[in-house]
């Protein structure tokens, strides 16, 4: 039974206008959604909905933790190990003699290139699909053509004895011999073996990149903060064998690079690739290295690596933590007995050099019959994560807020009309159960309530005997309310009529 103070509230139509529009839209929370306990005892189903809720709450708070824990990843440099393949090739160009076109000097050139190993599978796998669909295209010109020896001869003498007129249309005749559909023969023929259609070019190039076409491939040089290429000095001189080059801030970067000489003998040259690696690594001392077993790492790397050795030897001083206690091979790399946490980075740049160079031993060979003039070589690179970029898009992805904002808007408004009308239920139910007692009571509360709203101070125990309206102010009150009303439709008819009523 419905408390009978409770108020009935207006619905929508009967609601007054607004004056103003709400500054401010009331802020929601997740206890909004949820469905009073009574409204789920007299609804059995709205458990379903409750349920929804509550994996809903389980999915935010899950989503929220990996966007914390992406957000902490970000931050750290996420690299990968890949295969550079460095292709070195030379080409040797004859002299020609007086009278001949072209160099009169015999000349070499090198050139040094490289690719990813995924970008040469990509490649290979894009000849072995093109090859398979010259294959497909064959199959369908002798499956065209030799359907039917008679009728090839007869092509073949119609073509020689020019019985053709209309010239060139024999071409389109012969293939809408067996293709009624027009040039739609092509397609169908690339979509015998690729039923889902031009999707398997797509397939075909984000198979190995699975970023998309909009992902450039990266230039072999990029890969580099120098590379030096030093020839044989007793055939080049001491000015003129070395052929250095040096990553700038305005570098243009390139697929890889070309050295042209003078020469017709056989040149032994070194190449010394520097690899330009970010975040920028350092090579150890050997006696660090050894203790540490580190040899070529980042600077966080080889700090954390430190830490790891002076936790776990226990050099730490127990009683002040800010110092170390060298053992013996701290004492002869670090030349002291004691230091401070904060000595430490300052000590240990005296310790770090650039990395070693990729050395590469070539030889340039000038003699035609030599076979083997391209060599290929696999270095170890780092290159960014794809998963980075995966990682950042998804913290900036905004596609969707919109749409969960619009259906949350609207989860609050359903509930909130859900409320309304139980509030209305319990009110008719009331009403129906036991009208006389409802009205009474109704009428009480609302009595109650417009007191408090006019401030009027009355005594409920005189107002509620017939003699108090018995009164001579009675006779007076009941005039001036007749009179209120009386002037009130007056108004509303001069308004009507448009004129003034004297």
């Amino acid at each position: 039974m419905m408390d009978p103070f409770r108020k009935r509230l207006l619905t929508p139509q009967a609601q007054p206008p607004m004056a103003a529009p709400r500054r401010g839209v009331k802020r929601r929370k997740m206890a909004d959604k949820v469905l009073p306990q009574r409204i789920r005892e007299l609804v059995p189903e709205s458990q379903a909905y409750m349920d929804l809720l509550a994996f809903e709450r389980k999915l935010d708070q899950t989503i929220a933790r990996k966007r914390m824990e992406i957000q902490e990843a970000i931050k750290k440099p996420l690299t990968q190990k890949r295969k550079l393949r460095i292709y070195i090739s030379n080409t040797f160009t004859p002299a020609k003699e007086e009278g001949e076109g072209g160099e009169r000097v015999a000349s070499w050139e090198l050139r040094v290139e490289g690719k990813l190993l995924e970008d040469v599978r990509m490649q290979q796998g894009w000849r072995e699909e093109l090859w398979s669909i010259r294959s497909i295209q064959d199959r369908g010109r002798e499956e065209l053509v030799c359907q039917d020896p008679g009728e090839v001869e007869w092509w073949w003498e119609e073509l020689v004895h020019q019985e053709h007129p209309e010239g060139m249309r024999w071409w389109e005749e012969l293939v809408h011999q067996e293709h009624p559909g027009g040039m739609r023969w092509w397609e169908e023929l690339v979509h015998q073996e690729h039923p889902e259609g031009m999707r398997w070019w797509e397939e075909l190039v984000h198979q190995e990149n699975p970023e998309g076409p909009s992902k450039q491939k990266r230039k072999f040089s990029s890969f580099f903060k120098s590379l030096v290429i030093e020839l044989d000095k007793e055939l080049y001189g001491p000015d003129n064998h070395l052929v250095e080059w040096h990553r700038m801030p305005t570098t243009q970067e390139t697929d890889g690079f070309q050295v042209k000489r003078p020469g017709d003998v056989n040149v032994k040259c070194t190449l010394l690739l520097m690899l330009d690696h970010q975040p920028p690594q350092y090579k150890l001392d050997p006696r660090l290295a050894r203790l540490l077993g580190v040899h070529t790492q980042t600077r966080a790397s080889i700090m954390q690596a430190l830490w790891l050795y002076i936790k776990h030897n226990k050099l730490q001083d127990s009683h002040e933590k800010e110092f170390i206690n060298c053992n013996r091979y701290f004492r002869q790399i670090f030349n002291c007995v004691r230091m401070r946490f904060s000595e430490i980075p300052m000590k240990l740049a005296g310790l770090l050099q650039h990395p070693d160079p990729i050395i590469i031993n070539h030889t340039i060979s000038v003699d035609p019959n030599d076979q083997k003039k391209t060599a290929c070589y696999d270095i170890d690179v780092e290159v960014d994560d794809p998963l980075k970029a995966q990682m950042s898009n998804f913290l900036a992805s905004t596609t969707n807020q919109q749409e969960i904002a619009s259906l949350d808007a609207k989860i609050h408004e359903t509930i909130e009309s859900i409320n309304q009308l139980k509030t209305q239920r319990d009110f008719m139910l009331s009403f129906s159960n036991n009208p006389q007692d409802f009205i009474q009571e109704w009428i009480k509360s609302q009595r109650r309530d417009l007191k408090i709203i006019t401030d009027v101070i009355g005594n409920p125990e005189e107002e509620r005997r017939a003699e108090f309206y018995q009164q001579p102010w009675a006779q007076e009150a009941v005039g001036r309310h007749i009179f209120a009303k009386v002037q009130q439709r007056r108004q509303e008819l001069e308004q009507v009529l448009g004129i003034r009523l004297t």
